[in-house]
């Protein structure tokens, strides 16, 4: 954690950046998506470009740097970089969230001791963490709730709770906010539920959560994309 903070710190968010494109909040890049909610207080007024991106970092990005940009301002350091940039702090506290619920995800799958000392150091040490956490873009984030869906999925496949499938909907619908390569770990979880189904004897019961699943997730998940066909 201390490595990829450090490494957040030390490098801007111009160098290594990924689709920023201009530093404004009319350009149609990342950092454009992050300033236009920043400033602004609005999701981007088109589909160009990265402005197809689903908006749950943007809109988390965006809102840490308008809180931060009061304090800049009393200071007189306000500008466009500055604003963009403090926007990476929520990749890097995601980077750094991914590494206690992969120590989870090997103790669900009863990795331990050896295995899971060469695995938590895998996930420490790729240096694609400290990429991801240090620039500004969704990358970081999904990771996180994909990880967090294979752990959650776990949990409910032994205890299939109220409480646990709600918790899977909110990841998978906050992680399709966030991109739409969330659908790959919803094969594994669709997996899983047809197992459940096949074993369980009483039916019902799971498929009104599996229904429940879907009213939360469903809306969550794909809001942005019907705000963009209706609009644009």
């Amino acid at each position: 954690c201390v490595m990829r903070i450090v490494y957040l710190l030390y490098t801007p968010c111009t160098m290594r950046g990924h689709a920023l494109w201009e530093l404004t909040p009319d350009a149609c890049g990342k950092a454009g998506y992050v300033l236009q909610i920043a400033v602004n207080g609005q999701l981007p007024p088109g589909y160009e470009l990265q402005y197809y991106q689903q908006p749950l970092f943007f809109i988390l990005g965006g809102l840490w740097a308008k809180g931060v940009n009061v304090l800049l301002t009393l200071w007189g350091k306000s500008d466009f970089l500055v604003l963009a940039d403090v926007s990476r702090w929520v990749a890097c506290a995601a980077s750094c969230l991914i590494l206690p619920v992969a120590s989870r995800l090997f103790d669900l799958f009863e990795i331990r001791d050896y295995g899971k000392c060469f695995g938590m150091m895998l996930v420490s040490f790729s240096p694609v963490f400290y990429l991801m956490g240090g620039w500004i873009g969704e990358d970081s984030l999904l990771v996180l709730f994909m990880a967090l869906a294979l752990l959650v999925t776990g949990y409910y496949e032994k205890q299939p709770s109220y409480k646990n499938i709600i918790l899977l909907a909110l990841i998978y619908g906050f992680g399709m906010m966030t991109k739409i390569s969330m659908a790959v770990p919803a094969l594994y979880t669709a997996y899983v539920f047809g197992k459940m189904l096949w074993k369980e004897m009483h039916k019902g019961k799971l498929l009104k959560q599996f229904a429940l699943f879907a009213v939360i997730s469903v809306p969550l998940g794909l809001w942005f994309n019907v705000r963009n066909l209706i609009l644009y």
